[in-house]
């Protein structure tokens, strides 16, 4: 059998990517999150950071996601990135936590 080469295999490659697809999903999530909230479009939150959806938690948990579904769940690697997703998303779900009671003591 020949190795493919083409445009096709690479393209279809990047979609197939569930960590990517989840953090670019997320990206665009905060996007349109500040459009509802904040009535007006910020086209640089889709490289900023901050914000809800964490693009951190969102693409650790889908690359836990897709280690899980593709192999399975009894294996190490998947422990690893299960373990990695929930101190992202603890750390995640602090860091804002203690940010708004900054604001709170500022404002």
């Amino acid at each position: 059998m020949e190795p493919s080469f083409g445009l096709h295999r690479g393209c279809s490659s990047i979609f197939e990517n569930q960590p990517l697809i989840s953090f670019m999903i997320a990206q665009s999530l905060e996007v349109f999150t500040t459009l509802y909230k904040e009535k007006r479009l910020e086209a640089k939150r889709l490289l900023g950071y901050g914000g809800m959806p964490s693009s951190h938690a969102t693409t650790v948990m889908g690359l836990a996601a897709a280690i899980g579904l593709k192999n399975d769940h009894g294996v190490s690697l998947f422990g690893v990135a299960l373990i990695l997703a929930i101190v992202v998303m603890y750390d995640a779900s602090r860091v804002k936590l203690q940010a708004g009671r900054q604001a709170e003591v500022l404002n």
